[in-house]
């Protein structure tokens, strides 16, 4: 047992995923999404009562919307994932399109499209897909419920990030009902709420909040009027609050985060956390079945449930039972399940078929791969000759089980241990399924470089002053990349002849006021911040710029010999 309590997880331990269901063959067809035929339907502009539409929700980007994640979670439990390449993906509330908009540019043999109530949301949405030379998603406003099924063509996947907790229940089944009807068979939902019995502490704070925020004025002023109610009791040492750390944690974050995401999140007419059950059973009156959850290590019994409570669940044999009794012994605040579409076959073997025609590849550098990875109930160690040989093989090229098992210093290990180590170190999140071929690793120093796909220049050309982090879309990885402003002045400078960094860098840091970070230290004086760029811009040309040009984002100026 470590100091903090977390169990460690070494390679010897046997792993056994969480039970899962057993289903039958089914076939796969559908349409193919033609953007030409699409680009003039709209929905009729209902601005509905029952959603906020006078305040646009954060921008945000979620890896867990990614497709190379959720044919993961499908994968890890058994069932065979949707294509990879050439597929149709819709985000019902996409909002202000990031996460869409990046996943586009990621994947752009896939087609995409998103549905959203609010017009300022699919104004924006759109005019983003259109600065960034984005032209395979297609963002549609109106009420999804109105939404005519024959207007859409078959989806390979449908996602739903937070709407189903934000909606009524006549929209919810609404919702429901479009994705049993529009996905394929074998295709996948991806479904992210706010769950019980988490929640349960926090729903009084939502109901002192709207009581204190009272029927006039816009939602930022209703809003702004709840969260200081709420906020003078918790200064005045409120009972619910010291009893509570969980709605006191979530009153904090709502007043750190801002006004449009406590909107969003607490003021809004309709607001059902679920509880998974409940959730899993209207799904599966669609014919959609429960798959896993992301992140994918809360698919393994081992991980998941706390040493304590292993007794307790060893006797659960069946997948929504265990899942049922996971949210109390986890309390879970906040779900992401993945559904299939049809009564599919599982089976162990394609679990191992993914693994062994899979490439993966880490999305830091070699030095940045972690030996330790602490999850909430145990920690996760990479340790021993197996992890010393496998970790800069895959770090340094993108390779398959069987291709690491060719190499010499990693046959004598063999085949299943390879792939055992490969799946620790993918459920860790130190390695990253890849969906196209990357080069090796560049040589350490090379360039110059520039930004290689029109979502990334145009990425790398946002303004910092805002201090949020940016998001790039990696065509190898069928995601984004999160980069830091510190990796996007770095970036920047290296684009400026060597003699003038420095100066440049004093002349940027004090037009634009940054909010530099470094190993969780913020860095605001431009002085320190200039100093601090330096010192980072050789190890940062040296180590994190080859692996961008591997994940596509980057590429050489000139040829390279």
């Amino acid at each position: 047992m470590e100091a903090d309590g977390r169990r460690p997880v070494k390679t010897s331990t046997p792993w056994s995923l969480a039970p899962r269901f057993e289903r039958h063959a089914g076939g796969h067809a559908g349409t193919v999404l033609s953007m030409a035929s699409m680009a003039e339907y709209e929905l009729p502009p209902t601005l509905e009562q029952d959603y906020v539409t006078d305040v646009p929700y954060l921008r945000t980007f979620s890896n867990s919307l990614s497709p190379s994640m959720l044919r993961l979670a499908a994968a890890l439990n058994g069932f065979a994932p949707p294509p990879d390449r050439e597929f149709t993906y819709l985000e019902v509330g996409s909002a202000n399109g990031d996460s869409l908009v990046a996943l586009a540019s990621a994947y752009p043999d896939a087609r995409f499209v998103g549905i959203d109530i609010n017009p300022d949301h699919v104004a924006f949405a759109t005019s983003l897909a259109a600065k960034a030379g984005v032209g395979n998603v297609l963002f549609i406003q109106g009420d999804f419920a109105d939404l005519p099924h024959d207007a859409l063509p078959d989806f390979d996947f449908v996602a739903m990030y937070g709407l189903l907790s934000w909606i009524s229940p006549e929209k919810r089944k609404a919702v429901v009902e479009l994705a049993g009807t529009r996905l394929k068979t074998g295709g996948l939902l991806f479904a992210a709420y706010n769950a019980m019995p988490g929640w349960s502490a926090v729903e009084p704070l939502r109901r002192l909040m709207l009581d204190a925020a009272g029927s006039t004025g816009t939602s930022a002023e209703r809003a702004q009027r709840g969260l200081s109610a709420a906020k003078l009791l918790d200064d005045a040492g409120a009972r619910y609050f010291v009893q509570n750390p969980a709605a006191r944690a979530m009153l904090a974050a709502a007043l750190r985060t801002g006004l449009p995401y406590a909107i969003h999140e607490y003021f809004l007419p309709d607001w059902h956390p679920h509880y998974f059950e409940d959730l899993a059973d209207e799904l599966d009156s669609v014919d959609l079945h429960f798959v896993g959850q992301l992140p994918a290590y809360l698919n393994f019994r081992d991980l998941a449930i706390p040493a304590s409570l292993q007794p307790v669940f060893a006797g659960l044999t069946h997948r929504i039972a265990f899942e049922r009794a996971k949210d109390y012994a986890l309390n879970e605040f906040f779900r992401r399940d993945v559904f299939v579409k049809g009564q599919v076959s599982r089976s162990d073997d394609l679990t191992r078929e993914y693994f062994d025609t899979t490439r993966f590849t880490s999305i830091v550098d070699p030095s940045r791969v972690k030996g330790k990875v602490r999850l909430p109930n145990c920690t996760l160690e990479f340790v021993g000759p197996i992890f010393e040989n496998l970790i800069p093989a895959v770090a340094e090229q993108a390779l398959s089980v069987p291709d690491l098992a060719r190499l010499p210093e990693l046959a004598p290990f063999g085949i299943d241990a390879i792939r055992r180590a490969i799946l620790q170190l993918t459920i860790g999140e130190q390695l990253w399924p890849l969906h196209s071929p990357v080069p090796p690793l560049l040589p350490a120093g090379l360039g110059p470089f520039l930004p290689c796909h029109s979502h990334a220049r145009f990425a790398l050309e946002q303004p910092l002053s805002s201090g949020d982090r940016v998001v790039v879309a990696s065509p190898a990885t069928g995601t984004g990349i999160v980069l830091s402003p510190l990796d996007v002045v770095c970036l920047r400078a290296l684009a400026i002849p060597s003699d003038n960094r420095i100066p440049w860098l004093r002349a940027f840091a004090t037009a634009h006021p940054l909010k530099l970070e470094q190993e969780g230290r913020l860095i605001d004086d431009p002085i320190a911040q200039v100093e601090t760029v330096a010192r980072e811009l050789e190890q940062f040309r040296r180590l994190r710029v080859p692996k961008l040009v591997q994940l596509g984002i980057l590429a050489p100026t000139s040829p390279l010999d």
